[in-house]
């Protein structure tokens, strides 16, 4: 039984890995993530230096510009903490985080389109230079499950007890330009 909760567990988080990273073309067992579905699609690319407020501000306007409505944004650990200072610096005494309606406490950007919650992702490079925030309008973006995890016994050939667990899903994001991101982030 623990060992079945711990499998599925490590493929749920194969799965964000993959969200965030997958790439079809070079392995035909993934799907392509949002890093390389989104590729240069409305980048603010700030090239080793700082994200500001306004870099925000411009990423959610290229987006809003093409018809996008950013409602979600994810992000590597350190560019949630580089943004929380941001704020805190800009907003003070007020507090940048806030519960969302999927019951955690989160940073929620007040932008030109709304409200916009930011989930840090594990997945997503804390390097300097090559971090990164993106900005998603989740009414293009789907998760097809073409097959729900399934568990199935296999042959018992000795003591143990095997088995195989299995998903078939893709990623879609039906249309990139409605998202936005800021790469290269210092």
């Amino acid at each position: 039984q623990q060992e079945v909760l711990v499998k599925t567990r490590e493929i749920r988080e194969l799965q964000e890995n993959l969200i965030v990273h997958g790439n079809a073309g070079s392995d035909a067992t993934q799907y392509s993530g949002i890093v390389t579905l989104m590729s240069t699609t409305n980048t603010v690319a700030k090239s080793g230096a700082a994200m500001t407020l306004d870099d925000i501000n411009t990423a959610v306007q290229y987006a809003f510009d093409d018809g996008g409505r950013p409602n979600l944004a994810v992000c590597s650990s350190a560019v949630y903490t580089d943004l929380l200072a941001l704020l805190t610096q800009k907003i003070g005494y007020l507090k940048a985080e806030s519960q969302v309606f999927w019951g955690f406490t989160t940073i929620v950007l007040h932008t030109m389109v709304g409200s916009i919650p930011v989930i840090p992702s594990m997945y997503l490079t804390n390097t300097s230079s090559s971090k990164a925030i993106y900005f998603l309008d989740m009414s293009v973006v789907e998760m097809r499950v073409l097959q729900d995890m399934t568990f199935e016994d296999l042959a018992k050939t000795n003591d143990s007890e095997k088995f195989m667990l299995k998903i078939y899903e893709a990623l879609i994001i039906k249309n990139t330009a409605f998202g936005a991101s800021i790469t290269e982030i210092a």
